[in-house]
């Protein structure tokens, strides 16, 4: 039996990892909710989770934290939840999204399927995560820049990977380990690339030679939107948890780019 409220709070201190790089990274981590924000000023870029026990009181610390930092945020409501916080999360201003998301977990490494792309893991040269970034999702390249470059990249438990075809980088993701688990975020491939194969050969390369450098692993974590269900599940990961999304101070613009709009 999968336990969601455990994957939750495995998946929360991996959100605190991939999101350290930011100008003011804040994480809280209770029974029922996690918190984990970068200080940035995009959506994607904070977010936060309620579960399990987690009730209005965790909504409103989310809430009161959100709001002292001044940012935008991106929250889940697992189906775990028993009590309803919607009253909490309306009056502090949050919008509920029109598409139920799935945290998604595996116990197993899906077998590498490179196909005809090469993939390469990111070292100083940004310039491959920069330019997908820009092309799915319009991200400025300075913000590229300070969220997902150096700074995040020299952490020992984070790690980028673009797939590329010939000199063309075509998609890209992040994997970060806590203990003996595994995460991935930000899995992109700009619209004219998609269906080729590029999503699976970076992810599973990723994941693959993450799982090489840290030694076993035994869970894998990641919270995903519709749109990437259908590649998740043909490569084995199983639905954990359907949970509802909430946004706080995003644009339409940003909530489209994170897939919640």
């Amino acid at each position: 039996m999968v336990d969601a409220v455990d994957l939750w709070r495995i998946y929360g201190h991996h959100a605190e990892a991939m999101l350290s790089a930011g100008p003011g990274p804040v994480a809280v981590h209770r029974d029922g909710s996690f918190i984990a924000l970068s200080g940035g000023s995009h959506v994607d870029l904070n977010q936060a989770a309620i579960f399990g026990e987690g009730g209005p009181a965790e909504a409103s610390a989310i809430v009161e934290a959100a709001q002292a930092a001044e940012v935008p945020l991106l929250l889940a409501v697992s189906s775990t939840v028993r009590d309803d916080v919607s009253s909490v999360l309306l009056e502090g201003g949050f919008v509920l999204a029109t598409e139920p998301e799935v945290l998604f977990h595996g116990r197993s490494l899906p077998p590498v399927h490179i196909g005809g792309f090469q993939v390469r893991r990111v070292t100083t040269d940004i310039d491959g995560i920069q330019r997908v970034f820009a092309e799915s999702h319009g991200y400025e390249t300075d913000l590229v820049g300070r969220m997902w470059g150096p700074a995040l990249l020299d952490r020992p438990d984070v790690g980028g990977w673009v797939a590329w075809d010939g000199d063309e980088p075509v998609s890209c993701v992040f994997v970060t380990r806590v203990g003996a688990s595994l995460a991935f975020f930000d899995m992109m491939t700009p619209p004219r690339h998609r269906r080729r194969g590029a999503a699976r050969a970076v992810l599973t390369r990723a994941l693959a030679e993450a799982a090489a450098e840290g030694g076993p692993v035994d869970q894998i974590v990641f919270w995903s939107t519709p749109l990437g269900r259908p590649l998740y599940e043909s490569l084995g990961f199983e639905v954990a948890d359907v949970l509802q999304v909430w946004t706080l101070g995003a644009s339409p613009e940003d909530m489209a780019a994170v897939g919640a709009g």
